[in-house]
């Protein structure tokens, strides 16, 4: 099961408790800066995982910087769970569902350099007359996609990487090698 699958229950979870978008849209915030802390900064983690801190600690550390107690009683919650390794998901999820709501399309764009400007305005214009809403781009690079693009929105991922089409050449050759054995 990857993280994404582990995340959409927990998502979907804190996305129907009660409140408005205006307040779910400040949730998504805290959520998002909580995830870049836990992928960033590696004390957050291990304040988590130290079993010498008690809930009661945690929760109370977690109170001094958040006023939403949803959310606090939701990560802790995640935490007993096991889960909270997957909070960079779970904000994810959660981002796309409050977007969902307010009628954006999230796309996120992985690629091998940093996109410029005029490209980045052209897969927006282009994803915004194909799914006729506002979209908002998440830019990422990863150097082992060689060259190309992934992009994810709304559970979908979208292929264009020179990794996967190295990958189908291989695959093909093989094949190919196999079936003239």
């Amino acid at each position: 099961m990857n993280g994404f699958e582990v995340a959409e229950p927990y998502a979907q979870a804190l996305f129907r408790l009660p409140s408005s978008l205006e307040e779910k849209e400040v949730r998504k915030k805290l959520l998002t800066f909580l995830s870049e802390l836990w992928k960033t900064q590696p004390f957050f983690a291990r304040f988590f995982y130290n079993p010498e801190i008690s809930k009661e600690e945690k929760s109370s550390f977690l109170k001094k910087g958040i006023a939403d107690l949803d959310l606090i009683n939701f990560l802790l919650l995640v935490f007993d769970k096991g889960k909270i390794r997957f909070l960079p998901e779970i904000a994810t999820k959660y981002e796309q569902l409050v977007s969902a709501v307010s009628g954006r399309l999230i796309v996120t764009v992985v690629t091998a350099i940093p996109l410029d400007a005029a490209l980045k305005n052209r897969i927006q214009t282009q994803f915004a007359k194909r799914y006729a809403r506002n979209v908002a781009l998440i830019e990422k690079t990863d150097r082992q996609l060689i060259g190309g693009a992934l992009f994810l929105f709304e559970n979908k991922l979208i292929d264009f990487s020179m990794k996967r089409r190295l990958e189908a050449l291989k695959y093909s050759l093989l094949k190919d090698s196999h079936a003239q054995t």
